[in-house]
Order: C-alpha cells, then sequence, then structure tokens
C-alpha cells in the first residue's frame, strides 16, 4: 500500500513536471495519467489501476518507489506524445500507458528488487533479489516474462477482435461520418456529451457545446452532414 501510493505520488508530479516544460501549462488528465502509468504495476484513468508499481510493490524498498513511479511516468509521457508515429488507432492511450508502462515495471523491478524486502514477513528468504543483490539473472526472467505476456496479449486480442467483428452489429471500426456525429448519438440514446442536438434542416446536423446553436459562436459547434 505504501509502495503503491508513493509511486503515484512520483509518477502524478514527473508528468505534471514534463507537461509544464514540454507544453508550458499543467493538465489534470495528464497528472492522473501519470498516477496511472506509475502505480499500473496494479491495474488508464484512475479507476483501471496504477501501473508501474504493479510487478515491484512487494519487492522495492518504499524510498525506491517514487522513483519507479517516476520513470515508468516519464517513459509512458513520451510514448503518448509520440504515438502518431505508428499507425494504430489508440484514443484511450491504452498501450502508451499500461503497454509501456507495463514492461518498464517489469524490467524496474528486476533493477530495484531487494530480497530484504520479501523477507520480512519471516517466510520468504529463498527470492535472490535484483540488480542491487548481484542476481543479474533477474533481468532476462523480467524481460522474457514482459516478451511471452505481450504475445499473448497481443495474439489473443487479434482473435477476438477478430470473430467480434464478425458478429452483427458488433463491427469494431465505425464510419467517419458516426465519428463525427458521436458514438453516444449514433448508438445510446443520451444524445451527445458535450452539449445540446439541433437539426437546422432536412440535411444537416449541428452539435452546439454548452446550448450553443451556432457556428460562429465564441465556444463553438460541430456540424455534420448527416447520413440516411
Amino acid at each position: 500500500m505504501v509502495n503503491t501510493n508513493l509511486a503515484a505520488m512520483g509518477g502524478c508530479t514527473t508528468w505534471s513536471v514534463l507537461d509544464y516544460l514540454v507544453k508550458r501549462k499543467l493538465s489534470l488528465i495528464g497528472a492522473c495519467s501519470g498516477v496511472i502509468a506509475s502505480r499500473l504495476m496494479n491495474h488508464g484513468y484512475l479507476t483501471l489501476g496504477l501501473v508501474g508499481i504493479t510487478p515491484a510493490a512487494g519487492y522495492v524498498p518504499v524510498f525506491v518507489a517514487p522513483i519507479v513511479g517516476g520513470l515508468t511516468s516519464s517513459t509512458c509521457f513520451f510514448a503518448v506524445k509520440y504515438k502518431y508515429l505508428l499507425p494504430i488507432d489508440e484514443g484511450l492511450e491504452i498501450f502508451a500507458l499500461h503497454g509501456v508502462g507495463g514492461v518498464m515495471g517489469d524490467i524496474l523491478t528486476d533493477v530495484f528488487a531487494s530480497k530484504n524486502v520479501p523477507a520480512m514477513d519471516g517466510m520468504s528468504v529463498t527470492y535472490s533479489g535484483g540488480w542491487w543483490d548481484q542476481h543479474y539473472a533477474q533481468m532476462g526472467y523480467q524481460s522474457a516474462a514482459a516478451l511471452v505476456c505481450g504475445s499473448w496479449s497481443f495474439i489473443i486480442s487479434l482473435i477476438l477482435l477478430f470473430i467480434i467483428d464478425r458478429i452483427p452489429g458488433c463491427r469494431i471500426r465505425v464510419t467517419k461520418q458516426e465519428e463525427l456525429e458521436g458514438l453516444d448519438e449514433i448508438y445510446l440514446e443520451d444524445g451527445p456529451i458535450t452539449g445540446n442536438c439541433y437539426y437546422k434542416n432536412e440535411a444537416r446536423t449541428t452539435y452546439g457545446v454548452h446550448g450553443s446553436s451556432t457556428a460562429s459562436s465564441a465556444v463553438g459547434s460541430l456540424t455534420v452532414e448527416k447520413t440516411d
């Protein structure tokens, strides 16, 4: 529990500092992303878990936890920043936070793990530790585990997505028009979550933010073509 929360603190602080250095602005979403990246060593946005400290929580000293959180958060920050280099649809930063953060957590577990931490229960005395205890083979074990888990998740996800995409009404990809109109409007009764929906005429639909019905409003609006 202590390691988990200290790692979250390190991740949140690191992401916020990087946000300010790179963009000259702070971001609440960025701070939450840093918390997630650092703690998902437990389970991308706050409720999903907190990535970097999950593998290491029971093996690293408490003073190392903020370092683990900070290093994981900084790696994920740049993964999010440059994810556009990969031709993938990654709206929730699942790979950039959970994938990259999980691999970093695996590696940092080997770097900072100490055999003295699990031995505190008086029973786990056979653990050899990581690099701090000159147990260098642990890096190979951690890397192999990350590779196997990543490959398994990738292959099984492809199979499941292929099957789901063939089920009527469950296609994975929506049309460009449906993306513009918003999935809430297309598939749910609630309508757009950013504002109200107006029918200006038979051919076009305007989504006004905060009740605005004109494209020239100070807040702005989105006008898209309707499909039959």
